[in-house]
């Protein structure tokens, strides 16, 4: 049965080896089952003839204590390495861990360095816990591959196990033909392989190791040869397959067909796309499969492929380079018909997962770039995966490809770097529910991987170990373990707290319910000594039961009685319950059941009622009721109903409720009748007592759930999903949904189960949050005005108050408001500063509080004063509270100063009350009046603020003594007084130095002066970590000045431009050479997110406006926008 907490509203293969907790403790590793697996059990036989003396070879030298670390098996074609290999990978010897990579073109282009470097990166993550940086290069994954040999070789070593790579077909490495820069799996082969690591590599006699292979590298030591001798079962495979083949292309006709596209697609297909693609009678194709399986066609999981490479490459060698390629038109007409369909239900898995590699086989960049950009195969792909691993990999191939092969415009890496983001940010609604319920309801394939692709690690380790749980209690032991390892790893050097806490506990659940006692009690021993006592004893309570579900009775009756009053009587009962259910010890369960009823008190009472029921015991639950009510004076009213409502003693708890006079304490007693009223069926009445008893959000929403959960466990989706929309959070509306699902399909309806997941999925994974989009826009609008495209900028900005989330209610909490008010105020910001100025000041009046968007009144203002509606800007902080009016006169000052407005300038500075406010004003005011060339005017503004000065520099805080030397820096500058100057220069490079928070007025003072050296001193003297953020200001505040060479000297552009962090390279981009501008900003795609990537892009590349404003517009599909030039 699935349980539901509530989540925060941010949240939004296998593994082998886990480190864990404070004792660094490494836990047994399983063996590695990715997604790999499946692919070796396509060309595994289904059983290895006559290979005894090998497999006992290969076992010897894998287990050995010492020896060579290499070994390579060599062979003519049609020995049976691949066979041997393949087989020894499934049937590893005892302690061994096998990493295995298969070089074939007949199972999708996995026959070169990037597809090596994807599979065992994969594996060897997945075996050390690690997760992999989201956005990683070429080099980068190849430095990650490297690393994690030894990283995994270490972790199995220090648990007396042995990491084996194993490589075979070495010599179908298509990597070393493919061009100059390219190299060879070979050369990424552990040089010096640790902590006892081995490495089986398998190949032909001929070719020779590629040359860059280096000459010290142990494939290089004739001594690690071993030759396989021919298996005669192979050689009589040989002689019948190319018999058959001989005749398949002699008969023509279907067969002949059959032949030539099962050899283009590079297998993969059914017998049902072949039918589609030939347009003959499925039984006719089926027939002609099944005649020749086993001989010229292999059958792996349902999909025709040549049963051999050496088969293939003599069916692509006689079939001949023209009818190949008519074949492939086959196979494109036959894709271009299900993308004009729209990838509807039942398409090809072909055309989802082959057809794609098929394409990077034959480097067909422009159909991979379309599919990879089509968000409707994405959602196909998702669907039998169950995650948008493929999609993204798909996104990472080819946009390598086009780097690598220069073919890449910015207009198609931008557009790729956006699905990227698209695919990256689906999965943030996914939660650890969800996936256990794809488990539940027998799909623990798609549920693992929807738990892989959640991106934060915490729920994803939830994620993993309730789907644990479910595979433990249906019998899958190995595959429990396996991910309740993986789970365990995402939680390492992770501090142990409630959240941590719980997600631990269920781990040690599974962990000890398998065996793993001893990991399990390390889990323990960390629970227990956590600091919060109530965080503790609640997660020592869920011990218990894992220890009693495990059949450890004892040690979950001793940690019983460890806990304090409250929970010791609950934790009995489960303890009880275990024995009872488990037909074990039932006078020693009687007993407990005894004991927890005479030691509830009232501070433990209502959870040990809820236990009983739990347990399967009302009656017991009942009698503990009625003792306890024959004293209710002894038990706050609210527990009271509470109680009632438990035990089904509905009318009762009404009346009690009635008596309830606190209104929190009414809010929760209400809240816990309607839920208990909904589990019992009564949603109607629920509903009634939920509307009329409940004004608490959180106990609205508690209440809420388990009125949805009903109503979606009951088949009433419409009414379950249209209240699900009302949580404050979306995430318990979802999970509710999900757990009524559940109960729907225990019920026997597993159809209407799975497709209310579906829907509650698809719903999560294309909900972005409000604020977040309107945030988007206008940062998007923000970079076209500053690049000089205000058209553009004001399309993007079109309908952005709809984006805004709705106004919250006047009782809603804090956070709700806050996050209301945060969009409000990015999105008036760039309405004013576009001159959208009216309907800035309307959505500015939308605000709950009008301090959270001073950032827009402060735009406002400012737009208004820019084209003289002077007036107009001073009726915008009439009304407002203090601190905001003083905040707007502050800005308006300078500003109104600027353009001439200098008697409305002072008048403002006279209405600021506090001496510090008005200090600070009175420097701004200098700067202004100074740059405006109104000397006399500046000069008595910085009398006075002497006057105020002083005393405000006392109590004002650095950053603020900062700031305002820095507006009298630019003063005395401007007038000239360059002593007077340098004294506040030194004095604010003093004051940034120590506030690391406010460094940046200072050094665009600098810059905008021309004191380039000193902005450089000052810069190196920031501290608090924040020298490089400072470093990289100053190259951005350099680049706005035109000083482009001193930026690039700065930053190092010369020396190593791969060393360059990503805003300086998005600042320096467009200001360098073409080729060097072009690779900065392609690395910054790469690396970054497209929004940081943009103000580069726009600037190198105008046609990438039209992009992005489509995009965010609406106006296509990404895969289908142009790169027209905007116009803009």
């Amino acid at each position: 049965m699935l349980r539901r907490g509530k989540r925060s509203v941010a949240a939004g293969g296998d593994i082998g080896v886990a480190v864990t907790g404070d004792h660094n403790t490494v836990l047994l590793a399983p063996a590695v089952r990715s997604a790999y697996r499946e692919q070796v059990q396509r060309i595994a036989p289904p059983e290895l003839l006559g290979r005894e003396d090998e497999l006992a070879a290969l076992a010897a030298f894998c287990t050995a204590e010492s020896g060579p670390d290499y070994v390579w098996w060599r062979a003519e074609a049609w020995a049976g390495k691949t066979a041997l290999m393949s087989w020894f990978t499934l049937n590893p010897p005892r302690g061994v861990r096998i990493v295995p990579f298969f070089v074939t073109a007949r199972l999708g282009a996995q026959n070169d360095v990037t597809a090596y470097v994807d599979v065992v990166l994969e594996q060897l993550a997945e075996l050390t816990g690690e997760a992999l940086p989201a956005h990683l290069t070429e080099a980068t994954r190849e430095a990650h591959l490297l690393r994690l040999y030894a990283t995994a070789a270490r972790a199995c070593a220090e648990h007396g196990e042995r990491l084996v790579l194993l490589v075979d077909g070495l010599d179908e490495d298509r990597g070393v033909t493919t061009g100059p820069d390219a190299h060879s799996i070979a050369s990424l082969l552990p040089a010096r392989p640790e902590a006892g690591m081995r490495v089986v590599v398998a190949g032909r006699l001929n070719p020779p190791l590629p040359g860059d292979v280096s000459q010290a590298h142990p494939l290089r030591d004739p001594r690690v040869l071993r030759t396989l001798t021919q298996s005669p079962y192979a050689e009589a495979i040989r002689a019948e397959a190319e018999r058959e083949l001989k005749h398949l292309l002699a008969a023509g006709g279907l067969e002949h067909d059959l032949l030539a596209l099962v050899a283009a697609a590079g297998g993969g297909l059914t017998a049902q796309d072949l039918a589609e693609l030939t347009g003959a009678v499925p039984y006719r194709v089926a027939d002609v499969l099944r005649t020749r399986a086993g001989r010229t066609f292999g059958v792996r999981l349902g999909v025709y492929l040549l049963d051999h490479e050496e088969l293939q490459v003599k069916a692509e060698e006689m079939l001949g380079t023209a009818e190949l390629a008519r074949s492939r038109e086959r196979l494109h007409a036959w894709a271009d018909g299900w993308r004009a369909r729209g990838w509807p239900d039942g398409t090809p898995e072909y055309l989802l997962r082959g057809y794609f590699r098929l394409l990077a086989a034959y480097d067909d960049h422009e159909r991979m770039l379309a599919l990879a950009l089509d968000a409707g195969r994405h959602e196909r792909l998702a669907e039998l995966t169950g995650a948008d691993a493929a999609a993204l990999a798909e996104v990472r191939v080819i946009r390598e490809r086009l780097v690598q092969t220069g073919e890449a415009d910015l207009c198609g890496l931008l557009r790729l770097a956006m699905r990227r983001t698209e695919l990256e940010t689906r999965n943030l609604g996914i939660s650890p529910l969800m996936c256990r319920a794809r488990a539940e309801l027998g799909q623990s394939g798609r549920a693992e991987a929807m738990a892989r692709a959640i991106p934060t690690g915490l729920y994803r380790a939830d994620a993993l170990v309730q789907v644990a749980e479910v595979l433990r209690a249906q019998g899958e032991d190995e595959r429990a373990l396996d991910l309740a390892q993986e789970a365990l790893a995402q939680l390492a050097g992770r501090t142990v707290e409630s959240r941590t806490g719980a997600c631990a506990v269920r781990i040690a659940g599974v962990l000890a319910a398998l065996g793993l006692e001893e990991e399990a009690e390390r889990i323990e021993d960390l629970v227990t000594r956590m600091p919060i006592e109530i965080e503790r004893e609640w997660l020592v309570c869920d011990l218990v039961r894992a220890w009693a579900g495990a059949g450890r009775y004892q040690r979950a009756e001793a940690l019983a009685r460890s806990l304090g009053p409250a929970r010791r009587p609950e934790a009995l009962v489960r303890v009880a319950a275990a024995l009872r259910q488990a037909g074990q010890e039932q006078e020693r369960a009687g007993s407990l059941f005894e004991e927890a009823e005479r030691l509830a008190g009232t501070r433990g009472l209502v959870r040990t009622v809820s236990a009983l029921r739990a347990a399967g015991e009302p009656e017991r639950a009942r009698a503990l009721l009625q003792a306890a009510m024959a004293d209710p004076r002894a038990l706050p009213p609210a527990s009271i109903v509470g109680l009632l409502a438990r035990t089904g003693e509905f009318e009762r708890a009404a009346q009690w409720l009635d008596g309830v006079e606190d209104e929190g304490d009414r809010a929760r007693a209400a809240a816990e009748l309607a839920g208990a009223l909904a589990r019992a069926g009564r949603i109607a009445d629920a509903e009634v007592v939920l509307e009329q008893s409940v004004d608490d959000d959180e106990e609205y929403d508690s209440a809420l759930c388990e009125i949805v959960e009903m109503l979606a466990a009951t088949g009433r989706f419409d009414r379950a999903e249209t209240l699900a929309v009302r949580l404050g959070i979306p995430g318990l509306g979802a999970d509710s949904l999900v757990c009524g699902a559940v109960s729907r399909a225990a019920d026997g309806h597993p159809a209407e189960a799975l497709a209310l997941l579906a829907r509650v999925e698809a719903a999560v994974r294309a909900r972005v949050p409000d604020d977040q989009k309107a945030w988007m826009r206008a940062s998007v609008a923000a970079d076209l005005r500053a690049a000089g495209h205000p058209q553009a900028a004001l399309s993007v900005l079109e309908d952005i108050e709809s984006l805004i989330p709705p106004r919250p209610a006047p009782d809603a909490d804090s956070g709700e408001a806050y996050t209301h008010d945060s969009a409000v105020d990015w999105a008036s910001v760039e309405l004013a500063r576009s001159g959208e100025v009216a309907r800035a000041e309307a959505l500015l009046r939308t605000a709950v509080e009008a301090y959270h968007v001073r950032g827009g009144w402060a735009a406002l203002v400012e737009a208004l004063i820019a084209v003289g509606e002077h007036g107009r800007a001073e009726a915008m902080w009439h009304g407002q509270d203090e601190a905001l009016r003083d905040f707007l006169y502050a800005e308006a000052v300078p500003r109104l100063a600027a353009v001439g407005e200098v008697q409305r300038a002072r008048a403002l500075v006279d209405l600021i009350v506090p001496p510090q406010e008005k200090a600070y004003t009175l420097s701004a005011l200098a700067e202004a009046l100074a740059v405006a060339e109104r000397d006399v005017q500046a000069r008595a503004a910085l009398d006075e603020w002497a006057r105020y000065g002083e005393a405000a520099s006392g109590v004002v805080g650095d950053g603020t003594a900062m700031m305002m030397a820095t507006h009298l820096f630019r003063a005395w500058h401007a007038l000239g007084e360059a002593d007077a100057a340098r004294r506040e220069c030194e004095r604010a490079v003093a004051l940034a130095a120590s506030s690391p928070l406010a460094y940046e007025d200072v050094l665009s003072a600098l810059v905008e002066a021309g004191w380039y050296e000193q902005a450089e001193r000052c810069a190196d003297q920031v501290d608090h970590g924040q020298w490089r953020e400072a470093h990289d200001f100053l190259v951005r505040r350099l680049v706005a000045a035109d000083a482009h060479d001193r930026a690039a000297r700065l930053a190092g552009l010369d020396e190593d431009p791969s060393r360059l962090s990503l805003t300086t390279a998005v600042a320096l981009a467009p200001h360098t050479d073409p080729a060097t501008g072009h690779a900065l900003a392609v690395r910054a795609l790469d690396e970054g997110d497209w929004l940081d990537a943009l103000p580069a892009l726009i600037r190198l590349d105008p046609r990438t406006v039209r992009v992005v404003v489509d995009a965010l517009r609406g106006n296509a599909p990404i895969a289908d926008r142009t790169c027209a030039p905007s116009g803009s």
